[in-house]
């Protein structure tokens, strides 16, 4: 099962960060519940949606989840 990061249709914009937020719970629960450590997301534009959004919501549920992209991943497999 997977969630879209909430990040399209232009949504990454300042104003509209609590919408967004709001969705994104819905993913980060999700991983809560599967104590992930880890956030991994293919597109460019859901890493970018991370930056806005797990930093509040680690604050907000008083954890540490770390994010990336599949690329960052990859390379990290890749040079180790």
């Amino acid at each position: 099962m997977d969630w879209c990061c909430g990040g399209q249709g232009g949504n990454l914009t300042d104003e509209v960060v609590p919408l967004v937020t709001q969705y994104a719970r819905l993913w980060y629960e999700e991983a809560l519940k599967k104590n992930a450590q880890w956030i991994i997301r293919p597109c460019s534009i859901c890493k970018a949606q991370l930056s806005h959004v797990v930093p509040y919501l680690n604050k907000m549920y008083s954890k540490e989840i770390k994010y990336s992209g599949l690329m960052d991943l990859v390379y990290r497999a890749l040079v180790i």
